[in-house]
C-alpha cells in the first residue's frame, strides 16, 4: 500500500510540532488527521474513525496519554499500526506492537517509523 493510500491519526498536543510532523507526513504522501489529545483521538475512535497508522505523542492534557491510548488502539484495532512518540525513553512501557520513536524525531526516522521500515537507528 503506498503512503498516500495510508491514513494516519497524529495525536500532539504541541501546535508546532503537530504542525511539523503533520507537513511531514503529507508531503510524504500520507493523509494525516490531527487530535490535541489522547482524549480527543478516543473520541474519534469511537465514531468509527478508519485510519491505518497512530502517531501518538505519550505526555497531554486529559484524562488519558499517549500510552493508554496506544494500548487501546493495540486491543481495538490490531490492524493499525502504532507509532509512539516522547522525550523520555518509554519504550519499556509500550504494547508490543508499537515502535517508539524518541523526541526530537528526525522527519526521517519518523518516516521510517511510519511507513514501517525498522529497525531504527537512536
Amino acid at each position: 500500500m503506498q503512503a498516500s493510500q495510508k491514513t494516519v491519526l497524529l495525536v500532539e498536543d504541541e501546535p508546532l510540532i503537530l504542525m511539523d510532523v503533520a507537513d511531514t507526513l503529507s508531503e510524504a504522501g500520507f493523509q494525516v488527521i490531527e487530535a490535541r489529545s489522547a482524549d480527543r483521538a478516543a473520541a474519534m475512535l469511537m465514531t468509527g474513525l478508519a485510519f491505518d497508522i497512530l502517531v501518538t505523542d505519550v505526555d497531554m492534557p486529559g484524562t488519558l496519554n499517549g500510552l493508554a491510548l496506544a494500548a487501546f488502539v493495540a486491543v481495538s484495532r490490531p490492524d493499525v499500526d502504532i507509532v509512539v512518540t516522547s522525550g523520555r525513553d518509554v519504550s519499556h512501557l509500550i504494547p508490543s506492537v508499537a515502535t517508539f520513536v524518541p523526541k526530537p524525531a528526525r522527519p526521517d526516522r519518523l518516516l521510517c517509523a511510519v511507513s514501517g521500515n525498522l529497525p531504527i537507528a537512536a
